[in-house]
């Protein structure tokens, strides 16, 4: 019996024959095959490997797919990135593969499309990553994260698809010396400050001096002290630090009449000698050494790399530092003000560069990370040698939970990548957390995410124009805050000050990240 085959039956098998990548098998080529790897090399790994090529996983995953990767590595810390990528890039000089942050890349991922440094992705997709492929298909709201605003993919990303593994970081209050003055861990930003005038005036480290600092800054994460003042307590005023989302629309903290009353509420506190006098010139060994001093009271960190770590390292009896609520202000909500806490794509990805010359082969090898197999090795390391299996469950071996030279972020360095950022979907059963971590985390879950924009970035023309209106932006911005805050400049002269930041573009620049939000809205 003869069958008719329409045209459209021969469409719909086009088409389904056109849906389905091929298959990943490893090993991925039977040929030698090197490719080269640019990649910032982060603090963790860079404490115990010289390379990633030292840690266990790309050991194993070169084994396993029979490409030999040949790693560059820059310092992960400030600009050094930017700078490095960008003589890369002028050099003509690219590596097959390139990790990098692209929310950085002036004018973003778009602009770095545009400029032939990397290429699309979205075919390559579609026909050699089954595994990252079908997680997009799954899940919409991570390819529209991970495209810019045409709907290129231009990187295989690396995911927090888990929603405790975007909060990991807050405010964070010394437990003990609320117990000694006799307060609740503090909710509003009235509750602070009376906390923070308890630590100054009670002597809550026993010691007979007023020599406490309720509030200091550990010299991360932000660009300068004035900036993580605002990430502690700009929430209490309905302030995120540089643009924010206020009713669906981008405004900028310092075009918000609350600004004023921040800078204000942060002058009476410096006057009084709440907020560290050091605060502008801090950095991380001066902050550690002041809260195991016995002399800090309270800060903006981390669960692991400041809480945890320092009830780790402290020896004063009874030092307990644990999460405390993002304060809230008028409207009684708490803003969480960390960037990315509402994002499953934080920016960071592997993409591949317009020199490489055996894309297909790459597709595949960046793929295997997003599969079973992948995903236990990239987040666990060496089976038998950094984990087990118990009960259904990996487990670390006491050589990576337990060592007594490492932290566990380093520890676990060695062997994998899931204690700190790559091309991957990061697992929530990597992170071990202290109990104390574990209730922070739950505390900040609580904050609001309702002013933090969406992974978005200037279009690609109004980049150049959007970069050096905030640099200067910045700048003025960041030195008048400061002479606000220390009581070096009148806030009578503020009018002038919003002027002057007016006319430096500020609106103009507000107007593009509009523009940029606009089009990610209108992304499917």
């Amino acid at each position: 019996m003869r069958h008719k085959v329409t045209l459209a039956a021969l469409l719909a098998l086009a088409t389904a024959a056109q849906a389905a990548p091929e298959p990943l098998k490893l090993p991925i080529v039977t040929k030698p095959l090197k490719l080269s790897y640019w990649v910032p090399i982060s603090p963790n790994a860079a404490a115990v490997v010289k390379s990633y090529d030292d840690i266990g996983a790309y050991k194993e995953v070169q084994k396993r797919t029979g490409i030999e990767l040949t790693f560059t590595h820059v310092p992960y810390t400030g600009n050094t990135p930017a700078q490095a990528l960008s003589l890369m890039a002028a050099s003509g000089e690219l590596n097959d593969i390139i990790e990098y942050n692209w929310n950085f890349y002036p004018g973003g991922p778009e602009k770095a499309l545009k400029d032939g440094l990397i290429i699309r992705l979205n075919d390559y997709v579609d026909q050699y990553a089954p595994n990252l492929k079908a997680l997009l298909d799954k899940n919409p709201k991570i390819r529209k994260e991970i495209t810019t605003a045409d709907g290129d993919i231009f990187a295989f990303p690396f995911l927090r698809v888990d929603p405790s593994l975007r909060v990991f970081s807050g405010p964070v209050i010394r437990q003990d010396w609320l117990t000694k003055v006799r307060l609740p861990a503090p909710t509003t930003i009235d509750g602070w400050y009376r906390t923070l005038r308890a630590f100054k005036t009670r002597d809550p480290n026993g010691n007979g001096k007023a020599d406490e600092l309720p509030w200091v800054w550990n010299g991360q994460s932000f660009a300068n002290g004035s900036d993580a003042l605002l990430g502690a307590f700009g929430g209490a005023f309905a302030l995120q630090g540089g643009f924010f989302l206020k009713d669906g629309k981008v405004t900028h903290h310092a075009l918000e009449p609350e600004y004023k009353n921040f800078l204000a509420t942060m002058r009476k506190w410096y006057a009084e000698g709440l907020i560290d006098p050091d605060y502008v010139v801090a950095n991380q060994n001066q902050f550690d050494a002041k809260m195991l001093n016995n002399l800090a009271g309270s800060t903006l960190g981390f669960a692991g790399g400041t809480l945890t770590r320092l009830n780790d390292l402290a020896k004063t009896p009874g030092f307990k530092l644990v999460g405390a609520a993002y304060p809230s202000g008028k409207d009684r909500v708490g803003y969480n003000s960390n960037p990315d806490a509402n994002k499953i794509f934080p920016g960071t990805g592997a993409a591949i560069s317009s020199k490489n010359r055996n894309i297909r082969e790459t597709v595949k090898l960046l793929d295997y990370a997003y599969s079973k197999d992948g995903s236990m090795l990239f987040n666990f390391g060496i089976l038998g040698q950094s984990y087990v299996m118990q009960n259904g469950q990996p487990v670390f071996t006491a050589d990576v939970r337990n060592n007594d030279k490492l932290p566990f972020s380093q520890s676990l360095a060695r062997y994998a990548r899931g204690s700190f950022d790559g091309p991957f979907v990061q697992d929530p059963r990597v992170p071990v957390r202290s109990p104390e971590a574990l209730a922070a985390n739950k505390t900040w879950r609580r904050a609001s995410t309702a002013l933090l924009l969406p992974p978005i970035s200037p279009a690609a023309e109004d980049a150049s124009r959007f970069a050096s209106i905030m640099n200067d932006v910045q700048t003025y911005l960041a030195e008048m805050s400061t002479r606000y805050i220390t009581g070096r400049e009148s806030l009578d002269a503020y009018d002038r000050f919003q002027a002057t930041l007016k006319n430096q573009g500020l609106l103009d620049a507000r107007a593009i990240m509009q523009k940029a939000l606009d089009r990610y809205n209108a992304k499917k």
